[in-house]
Formats: structure tokens, sequence, C-alpha cells
């Protein structure tokens, strides 16, 4: 499309104005949170732990949501000293932390994972004030909040919204619930209901909330999940049966490297990284010379991660034995 020259003055306006409302973004946290001042209180506290923690619910109360901002970043970071425990304390003591910690836009991924699990154990009332979010329908917010719960075992409170959610027609939320939903409960009767899902994902994510646990009570929903018509749902059961030495499993696994669907080849091949065993690399060479591309690329990616595996635990090994 081409820009008449009474169009340039407009669009350079518009450039200028979202240029100064870029850089207002980028300082006012700095200004608002007091991180400079938090950083020097931090620094401080093995000095006066008294005195820093004084500190830390003035700068606290002043601003409540920069302080919030500037806590977790800091605590995003990764320090877990005594100076951080005091920080989640005092951080605890609101909620307005919840609005940064919960928000996609404020905090990357992984900072706020690492921030949440410094907050679960300085703030007793974390996972009822994350409960009190149910209401929200901002998807974003909610995926944020699956992330900040997955893999963690005392997120007991939150199974009934899991439920909820489970259901949800959205089916990136939908799945990952149902992934932590059988992570935390590993009820075979709560997946049973899954795998009657229609969406794969779903299907899939909570097949593999199963893995590591206890297999006798999970080995005949596996064997289940292993017959299902979609690829990922059925890789999933086999990486479990599989660990656990099933010997049924183990020959299925066997058997799809040669399915006439790609798609369940390239599983397999990713499968067989996921279990981890020697015994496998004759199944995995097949799958390296396969006729289809994407199984003969996901065979080799998985063949280069084994290699590396098998490699540190043979040094591991001799490193034992000269010891």
């Amino acid at each position: 499309m081409r820009v008449t020259g009474g169009s340039w003055g407009s669009i350079a306006a518009a450039r200028i104005g979202r240029l100064k409302i870029h850089r207002m973004q980028e300082s006012q946290p700095a200004r608002s949170a007091g991180a400079e001042e938090l950083a020097k209180v931090l620094a401080r506290y093995g000095e006066d732990p008294g005195l820093a923690w004084r500190q830390l619910r003035d700068l606290r109360d002043s601003d409540p949501p920069g302080f919030g901002k500037a806590a977790l970043v800091h605590l995003g970071g990764g320090a877990t000293g005594a100076a951080e425990t005091h920080l989640s304390h005092v951080l605890g003591v609101g909620h307005e932390y919840l609005d940064v910690l919960t928000d996609p836009d404020q905090l990357a991924d992984g900072e706020a994972v690492v921030a949440a699990s410094m907050m679960a154990r300085g703030d007793p009332e974390f996972y009822k004030k994350l409960l009190k979010m149910r209401g929200t329908r901002d998807h974003r917010r909610i995926y944020r909040i699956l992330q900040l719960i997955d893999r963690d075992d005392q997120a007991m409170l939150l199974v009934p919204w899991l439920r909820e959610l489970a259901d949800d027609k959205n089916s990136r939320l939908a799945s990952k619930a149902a992934m932590i939903l059988s992570r935390l409960t590993k009820n075979p009767l709560a997946v049973a209901r899954f795998l009657h899902s229609g969406d794969a994902r779903v299907r899939a994510n909570a097949v593999e909330g199963l893995w590591g646990g206890n297999v006798e009570k999970t080995r005949a929903l596996l064997h289940l999940a292993a017959r299902d018509s979609n690829h990922r749902v059925v890789a999933n059961a086999l990486v479990e049966l599989c660990r656990q030495g099933d010997s049924i499993g183990r020959k299925k696994l066997e058997e799809l490297a040669g399915h006439e669907d790609a798609r369940f080849r390239a599983a397999i091949a990713w499968a067989i990284g996921e279990i981890a065993s020697p015994d496998l690399l004759p199944t995995l060479q097949l799958l390296e010379g396969d006729s289809t591309l994407s199984v003969r690329l996901r065979a080799g990616r998985t063949a280069k991660r084994l290699q590396g595996a098998l490699s540190e635990a043979n040094a591991q090994r001799r490193s034992l034995k000269t010891g």
C-alpha cells in the first residue's frame, strides 16, 4: 500500500507517541517500585535484619503495587537466602502482588514460577489467594496460574477449580488443567473420565500426569490409553508402562514402530527418548532409517539425546569404579 505525503505527519506523530509511552512504561516501574531502594535494603540485610525488616515494610506500605513488582522480580532471580525469605513474608501480608505474579505481561514465565515457589513458602495464604481468582475469565491470566502450580504438590486446595477448568472449551486451558489434576491426585477414576474427552490434548496430558505414580493402580488405565486413536495419548501411556518394566507395553511400543501412520512412528521415536533405555536403541535405529523425513528427524534428535545421556552415565560408572 502506498502512503501519501499528507499521511507521513500523522504516522510520525503516532510513532513518537508510542515511543513516549514505551519509555514511560520502561522507567515508571523503577521509580514507583523503588527497585534501587529494595536492592540496597536487601544488600544490608545481614548487618541488621530487624532494621531491614522495618525498611521492607516501609517500602511496601509506601507503594504496594510498585513494591510487589520489584520484590517479585528479585525473587524470580532465584536467590533463596534469609533476606529473600523475609521479603516473601513482607510481600505476603497483602494480596496486590498476585496481580503482577499472574500477569504474563509483567513477568516472564520462568521468573514468575520461581517467584511463586518463594511466595508459596512465605505466604501461608498463597493458595487461598489464588483460589479467590477463580472467577476471572482472562485466559492468559488463568494459564499463568496453571503454570505457577504445575508440579506443585501443595496445590490440592485448587483441585475444585482445576476440575472446572478441565472441562473448559479452551483446549489449552483444559489440557493443562487435566495434566495438573492428574499429577496431583494420581486418581485413575478421574483420569478415566478424561479419556472420554473428544479433545486429544486433554487425553494426552491426563495420561502424562500419571507418570511417576503407582503403576499397579494405573496399569489398566495405561493399557486402555495405549489403544487410543491419537498418537500422543498412546505414546504417553507407553512411556510410563515401559519405564515400569511392563512387557506388554514394551511389545506394543516395538510394534508401533512399524505403524502405517508416520505420526505414530515419530511418537514412538520421541517415547524412546523419554524412556531412555539402551535396550530400545535397535528400535530407534530402525526409525532413523524410516521412509518419512519427520520420523527420521525425530529419531535423530532422540538418538543424539540418548547418546549424551548414556555417555554421561558411563562416565559416572567409570568414576565410581576408579574412586
